[in-house]
């Protein structure tokens, strides 16, 4: 077997690469340690614009709160890139743009309690998948200390009460998943 970064020549496009490493990454996450770093070289030197990076971010959040059990390893992985993806363009950088598109999420809360069972699935993986951000996200603060990104704190606060303002089972379902993570 050769490794998943053998493969990566035959690529035609930056989305098709990203989504065949998250889906390799969902069915053998024991293969993080070992090909994340390549993963992320490859990516330096494929992701040079603005677009290419916003898909970047699209394609891990989609992964991360779409595919069961893939929150935590999605925020492994969006740690991982915060630190070592090399662009930084005028948009934001790695980190910046997600907690953007997060944010966009938490921004429907209301909504999507209250929505059909379809959106509120929906919106109890994102609920899960910014737990793991907030647990796996590592910033560094001012003296080199590893913090929490603060904002991930009160918004998991503001998306409890959304859940427990609205106490269907699936939303006290997912609260509880929430504390317990």
């Amino acid at each position: 077997d050769s490794s998943f970064e053998d493969r990566y020549d035959a690529y035609q496009t930056l989305a098709e690469y990203i989504q065949d490493f998250l889906n390799h990454l969902t069915e053998q996450p024991a293969c993080f340690e070992t090909e994340i770093e390549q993963f992320a070289e490859t990516l330096n030197g494929w992701v040079t614009a603005d677009e290419a990076l916003q898909e970047l971010v699209e394609l891990i959040y989609q992964q991360a709160t779409s595919v069961p059990n893939f929150s935590y390893m999605g925020a492994r992985l969006c740690n991982y890139l915060s630190h070592h993806l090399t662009i930084s363009p005028q948009s934001g950088n790695f980190r910046q743009l997600l907690l953007q598109r997060c944010r966009t999420e938490y921004e429907n809360r209301d909504g999507a309690t209250k929505g059909d069972e379809n959106t509120r699935k929906h919106f109890h993986a994102f609920v899960l998948f910014l737990a793991e951000l907030y647990l796996n996200l590592e910033i560094k603060g001012t003296k080199g200390q590893v913090m929490r990104a603060e904002i991930l704190q009160e918004g998991l606060r503001e998306l409890l009460n959304a859940l427990f303002s609205y106490p269907v089972d699936s939303n006290l379902i997912c609260a509880v998943k929430l504390l317990k993570v």
